[in-house]
């Protein structure tokens, strides 16, 4: 994808003053800061019918979701929920006058949830920004699903590897199918080569 001013990623800069505001529907527990930090605040909660313990408040631990993003664990009455930090963030600190329903990280790091690096957006704009159709291509072509294939010559000699059969394909111009057919055992060689799985 031919990257343009608008969708090119941006070198940004930190805020120097860290900001913090309450989280919506979590006021008298939660706050979020404008550099991505997320913590409890101090609090009393009752105990017994007529105790009140003071709980200290303290930055909460992120943790990485399995698609990259930063998320924290928020209680309330005895529930839990996940909330994506970019997502408190952006509801806290940037106005959304066009409703949109996404938030997108401009430098295309999922982790930095610096104000200054989020934007709303709408899914198609998400999903075509930066290098993400790229990057999906690639994932496509030599993802998980991929099995890594070596070659050899018609008399058992190692040539080299490829990371999947269709990298093979591109960059040799033999064909996938006839590859996969040999890697299985259907035909004995494809283009002159022997193929099997690494």
């Amino acid at each position: 994808m031919k990257t343009t001013e608008e969708t090119k990623p941006q070198i940004l800069t930190q805020p120097k003053e860290e900001i913090w505001k309450n989280i919506v529907g979590y006021e008298d527990s939660y706050q979020v800061s404008n550099l991505g930090r997320v913590r409890s605040i101090d609090r009393y909660v009752r105990t017994g019918e007529n105790h009140l313990r003071k709980i200290r408040g303290k930055i909460l631990k992120q943790q990485v979701s399995n698609k990259g993003y930063l998320f924290v664990t928020l209680s309330r009455e005895c529930e839990e929920s996940g909330m994506f930090v970019h997502v408190l963030v952006a509801k806290a600190f940037i106005d959304n006058p066009h409703f949109m329903p996404q938030v997108n990280h401009k430098d295309e790091n999922k982790r930095n949830n610096n104000v200054e690096n989020l934007e709303w957006c709408t899914s198609k704009y998400n999903n075509n920004y930066g290098t993400h159709n790229d990057r999906v291509r690639q994932k496509t072509i030599n993802g998980k699903q991929s099995k890594e294939i070596s070659r050899y010559s018609v008399d058992g000699k190692y040539i080299d590897s490829f990371p999947s059969m269709m990298e093979a394909q591109r960059q040799l111009g033999i064909s996938a199918a006839l590859i996969c057919h040999c890697c299985k055992g259907r035909i004995k060689a494809a283009n002159g080569y022997i193929w099997k799985y690494k």
